[in-house]
């Protein structure tokens, strides 16, 4: 399960006028559903290509929240069906002893579960090095796009910008 903390902006827009927004932090535990997945890559030295595509069944996932004026309901969750496309390039290595590497690079494509209507996108790059054959070292960082709007019964139009980076380290040892 992932617990997340966040904090989220919001604007509420009647006409073109800005007549409230907050940002305001909570917390809640999602559990993540079931996920089916599958791809295809290629491999022409030193280039390595890879599709998938990423079933996500999100009206079965479980959610619990610790502030009940929270905005975030499981209510509505539609399924989604992302996809994604990613490269790798083995970089050569002239000397036994220096490590060898990888380059990668892809982007997904999906939408979020609460509204089909709105595209997220996320980019993504990396670096992996192997020592002796056993000891992989890998740095990667992604940048998440997603805006969202909705009108509710008021007819006041909620939008809502999100951007999120990651940076992501792991050390491997094979034996």
């Amino acid at each position: 399960f992932n617990s997340i903390h966040a904090t989220r902006d919001l604007e509420a827009v009647l006409g073109n006028e800005v007549v409230s927004s907050s940002n305001e932090p909570y917390e809640y535990t999602l559990n993540n559903p079931y996920q089916l997945s599958g791809g295809l890559s290629y491999r022409f030295r030193p280039f390595q290509v890879e599709v998938d595509m990423i079933y996500t069944a999100w009206s079965q996932a479980d959610y619990h929240q610790s502030d009940f004026t929270s905005p975030i309901s499981t209510t509505g969750l539609e399924n989604t069906l992302d996809y994604a496309i990613g490269a790798e390039m083995e970089i050569p290595v002239p000397y036994h002893k220096m490590p060898s590497a990888v380059i990668r690079g892809g982007y997904q494509y999906g939408h979020l579960a609460a509204s089909a209507d709105d595209p997220r996108h996320i980019l993504s790059t990396g670096l992996g090095l192997l020592f002796d054959r056993s000891l992989l070292l890998e740095v990667a960082f992604s940048h998440a796009m997603v805006s969202t709007s909705d009108i509710d019964e008021t007819d006041l139009r909620y939008v809502q910008d999100v951007k999120t980076d990651n940076l992501i380290f792991s050390i491997s040892y094979r034996y």
